[in-house]
């Protein structure tokens, strides 16, 4: 399922676009069971500590994320939205290790997800790209599809292996 999952993690976060409004309010599309499992990051250097994801099914059409898996865990609501005619994954933040999120916190992200076997490559909507908090759906979707073929409107790839 080409496009779908790049930021689930604290770090991507902080560079990504962060929305008031989703793209799509309800989850329609049935979740890829290819995501489902225990993740771990691939690092560049091979002595950092990897942080590890866990990907659950919570409904027919949700996920529910844990992103670092342990005490400084963020839980996130997840669902595949179709933009463009391309499925991509979009992120709510739930709450933290430490308990729910304010409402106010509980803003949304898009990603973009490759994957490939045992390998998922994620990428972030890049903030700079679409621009700071395009408006409601309406004009979210018009300012995505606007930058659609924009080579930069992702960010960088992470790449998360399976766990056995």
């Amino acid at each position: 399922m080409k496009p779908l999952l790049s930021a689930v993690m604290p770090l991507l976060l902080l560079n990504s676009c962060v929305f008031e409004s989703p793209f799509e309010a309800v989850a329609r599309i049935p979740t890829d069971p290819r995501l489902l499992g225990r993740w771990e990051e691939v690092r560049d250097k091979p002595e950092a500590q990897p942080d590890r994801m866990l990907v659950l099914q919570h409904s027919a059409n949700e996920y529910v994320v844990e992103y670092p898996v342990g005490a400084k865990a963020m839980f996130f609501r997840a669902y595949t939205v179709q933009l463009e005619a391309k499925p991509y994954i979009q992120i709510q933040l739930l709450g933290t290790a430490e308990g729910p999120a304010k409402p106010a916190d509980r803003k949304y992200h898009l990603l973009k997800v490759s994957v490939d076997g045992d390998a998922v490559e994620m990428r972030t909507l890049d903030a700079e790209v679409l621009g700071k908090n395009p408006g409601d759906q309406a004009h979210l979707k018009a300012a995505f599809a606007k930058h659609k073929d924009d080579l930069k409107l992702f960010g960088d790839p992470v790449i998360f292996r399976r766990m056995k």
